[in-house]
């Protein structure tokens, strides 16, 4: 028996969930014309999108007949990514992404050049030092590469309230990144308090498991929120000790923030 395979669509719309969605309009706005582009650009459907649509006005509202027609590619999109609540086409038409045709639009080349920009992020970067140094300063270098905007506690000054800083930086950062590397990392009450704190300021906590580390709830003393987190969010994991399998997962964390290297 042969095993499913997924398919080019099934590995972009794993890629684009992990993302969140903005609550800007503009960002918004901004982010389906970049995913309609990356989509095309990437084979799954074309510059000149058409769904099933009922004409209101000049753009039209998607209705969606799943009980009769099985929907495209960019029918499910909209349907998974944005519950058929995503920004309206006459917005991404004045915004110049779009040009509005008879039952669907075409891609402009304003959105591909969004395909060149990076997701803004402000990134904190958890780790426990005698375990994971060396691939928080692997990540720490990818990110920046990047422009991404990401902040390792090394370098916090000699003399500083250290824990006064630490607690501001997670707090201002959208993204959490809480590298595993063994189980002195969740008995330590410093990554413990950071992991608290990303909660608190509701960052996107995103683990990274390497060195073999795999999370079981039995396993660790941790608070209920700590646990109920780590067995719910989504984990990265390097699953050997090589260099391209760590390749592997800075890729998968790189396309967190839309970067496709």
């Amino acid at each position: 028996m042969t095993q499913d395979r997924n398919t080019p669509f099934d590995n972009f719309m794993h890629r684009v969930l992990l993302r969140p969605l903005p609550t800007n309009a503009i960002s918004r706005i901004r982010l389906l014309a970049k995913e309609m582009a990356e989509g095309a650009a990437e084979g799954i459907w074309e510059i000149e999108l058409y769904y099933e649509s009922e004409q209101r006005g000049d753009f039209g509202a998607t209705t969606f007949i799943t009980d009769t027609y099985r929907p495209t590619e960019f029918e499910e999109y909209l349907q998974k990514r944005w519950s058929k609540k995503h920004p309206d086409w006459k917005l991404l038409a004045v915004n110049g992404y779009v040009k509005w045709l008879n039952g669907g639009v075409r891609l402009l080349e304003k959105a591909f050049q969004l395909l060149d920009e990076v997701q803004p992020a402000e990134i904190f970067i958890s780790y426990r030092r005698n375990e994971s140094s060396a691939f928080a300063l692997l990540v720490l270098a990818r990110l920046k590469s990047f422009d991404l905007n990401a902040f390792l506690d090394m370098s916090i000054q000699a003399g500083d309230d250290w824990h006064a800083q630490l607690e501001d930086e997670v707090d201002k950062r959208d993204y959490f990144i809480l590298l595993l590397g063994g189980k002195e990392t969740l008995i330590s009450p410093y990554v413990r308090r950071e992991i608290e704190w990303a909660m608190q300021s509701n960052s996107i906590i995103i683990p990274i498991w390497h060195n073999e580390f795999e999370y079981k709830s039995s396993a660790f003393d941790v608070s209920p929120e700590i646990d109920r987190m780590l067995s719910m969010t989504h984990t990265i994991r390097v699953l050997e000790e090589s260099a391209s399998a760590y390749n592997t997962a800075i890729v998968e964390l790189l396309n967190r923030f839309g970067i496709t290297p």
